[in-house]
C-alpha cells in the first residue's frame, strides 16, 4: 500500500463518524487526488465539534480574505449548496466570485427553492446542451443531494453546471427574497444558461486588491 493510500484509510478510520454528522464524502480524504486539500478538509474535521460548526469553518476559509486557490474550493461551495460535501473535481474561483458568493448566503434551503420550482427549465436546458431527459438529470442532483462516497460526481460536467447555475442566481439576486424575482426571467435566463455565464463572467475577474497578501 503507497503512503497515499495509507494517509488515506486512517483518514477515514479515524474520523468515520465525523464524516457521517457533518455529510462529508471520504472522497474529499483521497490525497492521491490533492494531498493538499485532503489534509486542509481532515484540519477542518478535527476542529468542528458539529455541522453548524463544520458548515461556518468551511465559510470562512473558502471565503478568506487571504486568497488561497484550493482544489477542493467547488466542492466545497456545493457543500454549502446542498448540505452535503461530495468530490466535484478542480474549477478555480477567483477571488471576485468568492466575494460574491460570501455576500449571497449560500444555502440548501434556496438551493432546493431553485431546483423545485425551475425543474422544467432545468430539463430543457440539459437536454438542449447536454442531450440528457429529465429521469438522467433528476438522478445526477439526487447524488449531489446525498453523501457519495465514490468518484459519481468527480468532473461531471452537468453537476458542475448545475450548481454554477444555482450560484449564479444566488449571487445575481443576493439583494433579494428569489421568491420575490420575476419568475419568468428566472425561468428564460435558466433555458438559455445565462447564470452559468454569469457565473464564469463573475470568475473571470481578479480582484486581488480586495485580499490581503
Amino acid at each position: 500500500m503507497s503512503i497515499q493510500n495509507l494517509i488515506t484509510s486512517l483518514g477515514i478510520n479515524v474520523y468515520k463518524n465525523k464524516l457521517n454528522k457533518f455529510n462529508v464524502s471520504s472522497s474529499l480524504l483521497d490525497s492521491r487526488i490533492n494531498s493538499y486539500s485532503a489534509f486542509s478538509i481532515i484540519n477542518t474535521i478535527k476542529q468542528a465539534s458539529n455541522k453548524t460548526d463544520f458548515n461556518n469553518l468551511i465559510s470562512s476559509e473558502i471565503f478568506s480574505e487571504k486568497y488561497a486557490c484550493n482544489y477542493y474550493d467547488f466542492s466545497l461551495l456545493m457543500g454549502l449548496c446542498f448540505g452535503v460535501y461530495n468530490l466535484y473535481g478542480f474549477v478555480s474561483l477567483s477571488p471576485e466570485l468568492k466575494i460574491q458568493c460570501a455576500k449571497s448566503n449560500l444555502n440548501y434551503t434556496d438551493t432546493m427553492y431553485i431546483l423545485n420550482n425551475y425543474k422544467e427549465d432545468f430539463d430543457f436546458y440539459f437536454k438542449t446542451t447536454y442531450g440528457i431527459n429529465s429521469d438522467e438529470l433528476k438522478i445526477i442532483i439526487d447524488k449531489m443531494k446525498t453523501v457519495c462516497n465514490n468518484d459519481q460526481l468527480f468532473n461531471s460536467d452537468v453537476a458542475i453546471d448545475v450548481g454554477k447555475t444555482i450560484v449564479g442566481i444566488k449571487i445575481k439576486y443576493m439583494d433579494f427574497d428569489l421568491s420575490s424575482v420575476n419568475k419568468n426571467q428566472i425561468k428564460d435566463e435558466i433555458r438559455n444558461g445565462e447564470y452559468i455565464n454569469y457565473f464564469n463572467e463573475v470568475n473571470s475577474v481578479n480582484r486581488y486588491s480586495n485580499y490581503k497578501k
